[in-house]
């Protein structure tokens, strides 16, 4: 099966890329966060990849980390996702969040995504919390998740704040395009440089 596709991005929208390879062109369904990872069209790009076979239906999946491709590999374990909830769920949260909120139990953040109820979200933590520790362990270093959890608080509290996940994400990635300054501050004062730049 594919592992991955290498070529030009002759095409590219919020779910799907197609990636042209030795004069083949390859359609692939993608979550948001690779999509808005994507470069521009006529440019050189690799992207990971999951074949989705049917009785009716063949298709490709795409990812731009083989960390979003191993999560979504985990979440067609749990019993009732299949893979177009799998694009979903990663369309809403990057692949960090996502671990952050099975491994805190947070019912309530997981069953927000829209056609993920309390059930779901409880089966999907239950199923997977212990598979996704062991992931962890391999993949992140203390500073990678002290930054992740400051994302996740940030997050949090902009929502209370009563702004939409698109505006918060957005104003987040640009305050913590400097790790290091972020890394010293304190979640309160990065809330506060977040809000001031949501207002520019």
């Amino acid at each position: 099966m594919f592992y991955s596709l290498s070529g030009n991005l002759i095409y590219k929208d919020d779910s799907i890329a197609v990636i042209e390879c030795n004069g083949i062109a390859f359609e692939l369904l993608i979550p948001l966060t690779t999509a808005k990872r994507l470069p521009e069209i006529n440019k050189t790009v690799s992207l990971f990849t999951k074949m989705i076979l049917r009785e009716d239906e063949a298709y490709l999946i795409g990812f731009s980390s083989i960390e979003d491709k191993r999560l979504f590999d985990s979440l067609l374990t749990v019993s009732g996702i299949g893979p177009k909830q799998g694009l979903k769920i990663l369309s809403e949260m990057s692949t960090q969040e996502i671990r952050n909120i099975i491994i805190s139990e947070d019912e309530n953040a997981l069953s927000r995504i829209k056609g993920i109820g309390q059930k779901t979200a409880s089966r999907i933590i239950l199923e997977l919390k212990d598979k996704i520790k062991k992931l962890q362990l391999g993949e992140t270093t203390p500073s990678q998740n002290n930054l992740e959890k400051k994302k996740m608080e940030v997050l949090m509290a902009l929502r209370v704040l009563g702004y939409t996940d698109f505006e918060a994400k957005r104003a987040i990635e640009e305050t913590f395009k400097n790790t290091e300054e972020v890394q010293a501050k304190s979640v309160e004062d990065i809330i506060k440089l977040t809000l001031s730049k949501m207002v520019r």
